[in-house]
């Protein structure tokens, strides 16, 4: 009798590490992973330049890629800035069905830029991007408390502005912690 409880329990404790550790490989996809775009426009009345955003989260790397254009029409794009960041943390409101999050980013810096109003795209060289760094990301924009408010049903995400993009193409924008949606890219 003690014999099979101690080979049943062997059994039981074998099986049960040999589920923990096949769970602890899984990856979770998380609902926010993935790209997200939208277009900002300028209000009426404003002076600036429109851009398009595309979010990419995945795990801990936050990418935003903007495309600024040379007026309010969104026809003549003329710059593009590529943003990178570390995902420190994400907060998640209880009781909203997991569509309140806040996502807290840290170490932001310009990653790539390039002139793209002629006819051929010329990038900046890693240096000159390192050294333009400090003027398109103030210090006080390397950290980015990104709030999101996610609609499953039309595959949305609301969220605010990342200011260096908005003090560059529209300076006079009436409501700079305004948050505007997000459509997930591919759908």
């Amino acid at each position: 009798m003690g014999k099979y409880r101690i080979l049943r329990q062997t059994i039981i404790l074998g099986l049960t590490l040999t589920l923990l550790s096949a769970c602890a490989k899984q990856r979770v996809d998380l609902f926010w992973d993935g790209q997200w775009t939208r277009t900002v426009t300028v209000p009426k009345r404003v002076q600036g330049r429109c851009f398009e955003e595309t979010l990419t989260i995945h795990g801990k790397h936050w990418q935003l890629f903007a495309v600024v254009h040379s007026t309010f029409a969104c026809d003549q794009p003329f710059l593009e800035l590529t943003y990178e960041g570390t995902l420190d943390e994400v907060q998640i409101r209880r009781n909203t069905d997991d569509r309140d999050v806040r996502f807290l980013v840290k170490d932001i810096h310009l990653a790539a830029m390039a002139d793209i109003a002629g006819s051929q795209r010329d990038e900046l060289s890693e240096g000159a991007v390192e050294k333009l760094s400090e003027k398109y990301v103030p210090a006080e924009f390397q950290r980015f408390e990104q709030q999101a408010w996610f609609d499953a049903k039309h595959n949305t995400m609301r969220s605010n502005l990342f200011r260096p993009i908005l003090d560059l193409a529209t300076p006079a924008y009436p409501n700079k912690d305004k948050q505007l949606v997000y459509k997930r890219a591919g759908l």
